[in-house]
C-alpha cells in the first residue's frame, strides 16, 4: 500500500511544466527537479495517480494511513482525531473500536496514544530524516497479531552519498542536508 507524498506532489507538478523543470538555475535546482528528471511517463502516472490516504482493516483493528496530518503539526487532541480519521476515511468514528493512523511526512518515529483505542504513529524514514535527527539508521515498523514493532536497521550509506555527490543540487540546503544524512559523520 501506497499514498501520495508532498515529494511526489512536487516532482509531478515539475515534470508537467517543462519550463520550470528544464530551465531551472544551478542556484535554484532542488531534488524535486532532479528527480523530476529522471522519471518517465509511466512513473509520473503511477504517481499521479496513488490516493492521499487509504483506509483499512488488519486484525480486527481499523487503519487510516496518509502522507501528513498538517504539515509539521501533531494531533492535539482526541477531538481532532475523530475529525481527521472521519476526514480521511469516511466512515464514522464509531465504526471502530480500535483505530490507529499511520503517518511519515515528518521522517520522526513515533507512537502517540490519544486514548486506549486511537493511536497515530510514523515509522520514521528508511533513509533521510531532519538535520537534528543524530541516528542514520533505516526505521522501519512491522505489525504482526496487532502488535506494533517500531525497528532500525544500520546500512551502508556510501552509494547515497556517492549518487548525492553526482548530482546538481543547490548548495545551500538541498544539498547541505543530504550530506548531513549520507556524509560520515
Amino acid at each position: 500500500m501506497c499514498v501520495k507524498g508532498n515529494h511526489d506532489e512536487r516532482v509531478t507538478a515539475l515534470y508537467r511544466d517543462k519550463d520550470q523543470l528544464w530551465n531551472v538555475s544551478l542556484e535554484e535546482r532542488t531534488w524535486a527537479h532532479d528527480n523530476a528528471q529522471k522519471l518517465s511517463e509511466v512513473d509520473i502516472e503511477f504517481l499521479e495517480n496513488l490516493p492521499y490516504s487509504i483506509a483499512f482493516t488488519m486484525d480486527s483493528i481499523g487503519y487510516s494511513m496518509q502522507h501528513m496530518y498538517n504539515n509539521y503539526e501533531t494531533i492535539p487532541s482526541l477531538h481532532h482525531y475523530y475529525s481527521f480519521w472521519e476526514q480521511q476515511t469516511k466512515e464514522p468514528i464509531t465504526s471502530m473500536k480500535h483505530k490507529r493512523m499511520i503517518f511519515g511526512h515528518t521522517h520522526r518515529r513515533a507512537i502517540h496514544y490519544l486514548s486506549n483505542h486511537e493511536l497515530w504513529m510514523n515509522p520514521g524514514s528508511i533513509s533521510y530524516r531532519r538535520p537534528d535527527d543524530p541516528c542514520k539508521e533505516a526505521h522501519y515498523m512491522t505489525i504482526t497479531d496487532g502488535r506494533i514493532d517500531m525497528k532500525s536497521l544500520q546500512y551502508d550509506r556510501s552509494p547515497l552519498l556517492q549518487a548525492t555527490l553526482s548530482t546538481t543540487l543547490k548548495k545551500r540546503g538541498e544539498l547541505d542536508v543530504a550530506l548531513v544524512f549520507f556524509g560520515e559523520n
